[in-house]
């Protein structure tokens, strides 16, 4: 905190009022003109203590000055001083090595431009000093160095010396179980010489819940962790004491009407919240309410427990007398009622729980069903609703019961009047037609909190974001005495109509405000709304720039209309570095990898370039380097808009087709560039435009044969290769609602893209198709978060529209599946595990099959299509760890051919493990029903999923 002292002496104060002459001494220039300008007579012998008091007013309120002060001289005189403010200018770490400079920075509550603050920057060395502690690195040593910069700003330096960590060198588990003890012994055994840090002791801890729940040493306590250390602190001795260890097992007779896996269930043993309770009587509690939920009403649940000393296990016998599962015969409804009592058993029944609507009888869903018809009465106007009581009858045989109810209904409600106060902006029938309420109708409780709700939006997409309503936790409806008529009365404080005066960017250290401003798309006198709002956070997260954005009205909670809009965001890091590899059973064994590299924020523009190179290779059969490069750029703001230009450049070379009988190789070598137009249309919908995507394709083989021989050149001795080019342009809409681009857990994701190809935009002659295709994918939790189904429907059609001979749609516009994106027990990349394989095709007019060209790339003639589907249960192992199942399934068809099996699919399951940029995924898929010649498995390894 900065403090201004002015150190006038009190002689000064009380004795000399004279004018006096004023010396400045470190006061900037521009600083200096403008006292000047507004105070002259300081300057011209004629300065008094009021003008002095005002010079120091005017310097303060600049808030560029860390101390502003007077000094008496011995002549009568004064001197104003005035001490700049010092700014953070640079941030440095040094010494450290075992953890990264970024996590550091988290703990640094300041950045390179802010106010030098000596407390601030202290403490976050001892913020660091607590995270190296946390790491095991309890010796670590933390300096905090300010060094004076030529320009009077400060330089931070952390110097850090780590010191050696502290790593365990026992694990002690203190229990008179010595069978248990070697248990753990064992399975702990991997934390001997690792470091000590306070995440490990916690995963330590919830292991060994999870062990002793999951082995049924279900009331055993863990007492600990205690540390004890050597002298220098860098050995830790862990002790942990394990009361009751006793391992429990249930033993259960007289169930019929349940199995034993379902008590099991019901008991529910690996429920984590099962520990340091009863055992026993806490299974028989589960058990005995299980079975009132079947409709059991009349269960009885006896248990005894054995002990065994020496084995150090204790035995639970259940013995359970179900009785008969109870159905509900009838419901009668009595009372002060408008209805038949028909009406209000239907409603008991649909409204109660499941077990209730198949018709049998649980006390406990019935009194919800009768809350539930309560509150459907009272939304019907029926305020004063209320059951009066309720009580049930049994038969002879005690299987079936009647209930009977007691209702009073009461007089229904009506608005009599529906007034509102404090209303300038808009006039109360204005307001009324909101709401939806009118008056001479029923009071409908539901339709009235609907109202308010309706009330409030329409107030706020206004621009009125700070409007109240004043009353709205004490009596809105008023009532007559009989309660058969209301009144209600809206108090609303509206508050400012608040409208963009200003704008103003901080936390952007790097990146340009224009970028901001740009992307945020405000206006000064727009109105400002919630969705507005919304939809430029949402749109400056998305750039990918910032790892925070807030957006405020510095004003906020005054009565001030106009207002200063401030930006406020933390920035990432710009450059990102990746690279991976893996590998799959693709032709027997193919290994691959990748790097990648971009950076995301030229000189603070938001412009981006990035790299990626993939290469693979076969090792088992072909033997072939396979590689891909790409670069590209991204300009954000295309023509001044924000409307995204991307150019994308390709490069590739892939093994096409490879015939294992005499080693023909065909090879595709790819050299593509993509111009591209992008501009997000609403929050969850973006639209791309393909301005022009050229790509030249050359196939050949790699030996120089031909692979048809009409082509071979008796001269040159070798074939030819066949060079084409494919020029597209076209529309793709993205309609995305996931709540996590890489991780969707909920949600949504729709594409449709067009491509249309012709010579008089590049392409080669004989060239000319359009193609379409359609993608939906939806995800549902089941339960957990964590245990999502996902299912993808996808559909897509080609079709030739040149009429040149040999004409046709090339290879790389075909529909072709298999693999990891389409269906995973298949392979695109061989031409005898794709789908559809190829020369499987017959037909009376090309006995030869489907690719009846085999040195042409114009593989379609005709028309092409396919459809595929994709469903996939995804769920937990183990914190990030996770396991799928999966089934795929697709047909292609093209004119003219016949395929026999078109439609192909399999299924198998996989593993996870989840990063950032998506999941690490392994899968395994076996197809359903292969033919003889097709491998029954195949493996899949990638980042990501769909």
């Amino acid at each position: 905190m900065i403090k201004y002292v002015i150190p006038i002496l009190l002689c000064l104060a009380c004795a000399q009022t004279r004018a006096a002459d004023v010396e400045l001494r470190e006061v900037p220039l521009k600083d200096e003109q403008r006292l000047r300008q507004l105070l002259p007579d300081l300057f011209n012998g004629k300065a008094d203590l009021a003008l002095l008091d005002e010079a120091l007013r005017l310097l303060v309120g600049t808030g560029a000055f860390e101390n502003v002060f007077i000094q008496s001289r011995p002549d009568g005189n004064y001197t104003l001083i005035a001490k700049p403010l010092r700014v953070v200018e640079s941030i440095q770490f040094k010494g450290n090595n075992q953890i990264s400079t970024n996590e550091l920075r988290d703990y640094v509550d300041f950045k390179t431009g802010d106010r030098f603050d000596r407390k601030r920057a202290v403490a976050a060395g001892e913020r660091m000093k607590n995270h190296y502690g946390e790491r095991g690195f309890f010796n670590a040593i933390i300096e905090v160095n300010f060094n004076k910069l030529e320009n009077k700003n400060i330089e931070i330096v952390f110097s850090i010396v780590e010191n050696p960590p502290c790593r365990i060198t026992e694990l002690n588990f203190a229990t008179s179980n010595a069978e248990l003890k070697a248990r753990l012994d064992y399975k702990f055994r991997r934390l001997l010489k690792k470091p000590l840090t306070t995440e490990r002791l916690r995963r330590l801890m919830a292991d060994i819940n999870e062990f002793l729940i999951t082995n049924r040493y279900l009331n055993t306590e863990v007492v600990g962790p205690q540390a004890k250390y050597n002298e220098a602190k860098t050995e830790a001795k862990i002790q942990l004491e394990l009361r009751e260890p006793y391992r429990w097992e249930f033993f259960f007779e007289g169930y019929n009407f349940e199995t034993r896996a379902g008590i099991y269930r019901a008991i529910d043993l690996k429920n984590k919240e099962r520990k340091n309770v009863d055992p026993a009587g806490e299974s028989a509690e589960r058990l005995r309410r299980h079975y009132l939920s079947r409709g059991f009403p009349n269960v009885t649940i006896e248990s005894r427990v054995a002990s065994s000393e020496s084995s150090f296990l204790k035995r639970v016998f259940f013995k359970i007398n179900e009785g008969p599962r109870v159905k509900i015969k009838n419901i009668e409804v009595q009372g002060r009622i408008s209805r038949n009592s028909s009406y209000y058993q239907d409603f008991i029944l649909k409204n109660s729980s499941d077990l209730v609507a198949d018709g049998y009888y649980n006390r406990l869903d019935l009194e919800n069903g009768f809350k539930n018809l309560t509150t459907e009465l009272r939304n019907q106007g029926f305020l004063r609703a209320k059951v009066l009581s309720s009580r049930i009858d049994y038969n002879d045989k005690r299987d079936k019961v009647t209930v009977y109810l007691l209702v009073e209904e009461g007089p229904q409600t009506q608005i009599r009047a529906l007034d509102f106060e404090g209303n300038r902006f808009f006039s109360s029938f204005e307001l009324a037609q909101v709401t939806d309420l009118q008056t001479n109708t029923p009071l409908r409780l539901n339709s009235f909190e609907t109202g308010i709700e309706k009330l409030k939006a329409f107030y706020r997409n206004q621009g009125f974001l700070e409007m109240k309503l004043l009353n709205e936790s004490d009596d809105i409806i008023q009532y007559n005495d009989k309660g058969t008529q209301a009144r209600i009365l809206f108090r609303l404080f509206e508050g400012p109509r608040i409208r963009i005066s200003a704008i103003a960017v901080e936390g952007n250290s790097f990146t340009k405000s224009r970028v901001l401003l740009k992307e945020a798309d405000f206006r000064i006198g727009d109105v400002l709304t919630p969705q507005k709002l919304e939809d430029a956070t949402a749109r400056l997260n998305k750039m990918g720039l910032f790892s925070r954005v807030d957006i405020r009205t510095l004003e906020e909670g005054t009565s001030v209309s106009e207002r200063t809009l401030i930006i406020s965001v933390v920035e990432r890091d710009p450059g990102v570095f990746r690279f991976g590899g893996g590998v799959n059973n693709e032709r027997d064994l193919t290994i691959r990898g990748f790097t990648g590299l971009s950076y995301n924020n030229l000189w603070g523009t938001g412009r981006g370039l990035s790299g990626r190179l993939e290469v693979k290779s076969n090792v088992a059969e072909i033997g072939y380097p396979e590689h891909e490069i790409t670069a590209g750029y991204l300009e954000p703001f295309l023509f001044g808009t924000r409307t995204r230009g991307r150019l994308n450049l390709t490069r590739s070379e892939r093994v096409f087709e490879y015939e294992r009988e005499n080693e023909l190789t065909k090879i595709t070598t790819s050299n593509r560039v993509d111009l591209l137009a992008e501009r997000d249309l609403t929050r969850f919908t973006k639209l791309t435009w393909k301005t022009w995507s050229l790509e030249s394709r050359r196939e050949w083989e790699r030996q120089g044969r031909c692979i048809d021989e009409a082509t071979y050149n008796p001269l040159r001795g070798k074939c030819p290769p066949n060079i084409q080019q494919i020029a597209t342009l076209g529309p793709i809409i993205d309609i995305d609602y996931r709540d996590n681009p890489f991780l969707p857990t909920r949600g949504s994701f729709t594409r449709f893209v067009i491509d249309y190809s012709n010579p008089s935009f590049g392409s080669s002659t004989g060239i000319e198709f359009v193609r379409g295709e359609a993608n939906y994918t939806f995800y549902k939790q089941f339960g957990s978060p964590r245990t999502v189904w996902a299912n993808s429907v996808r559909a897509g059609y080609v079709a030739n529209l040149s009429q040149e001979p040999g004409s046709g749609v090339p290879t790389s516009y075909a529909f072709l599946l298999g693999g990891i994106s389409t269906v995973r027990g298949f392979d695109s990349a061989s031409d005898a595990e794709r789908i559809p394989k190829d020369g499987t095709g017959r037909s009376a007019l090309d006995p030869d099959g489907f690719n009846v060209e085999r040195g042409n790339q114009r593989l379609i003639k005709t028309d092409s299509n396919y459809y595929l589907f994709k469903s996939e249960l995804r769920f937990t192992l183990y914190e990030d760890y996770g396991g799928v199942i999966f089934y795929d399934g697709a047909a292609v068809r093209v004119s003219g051919y016949d395929f026999g099996r078109p439609y192909r699919d399999a299924v198998g399951f996989g593993l996870r493990y989840n990063t950032p940029v998506g999941p690490a995924a392994a899968d395994f898929a076996f197809k359903i029903n292969p033919e003889p010649d097709e491998r029954v498995f195949r493996f899949h390894l990638s980042i990501g999923t769909f």
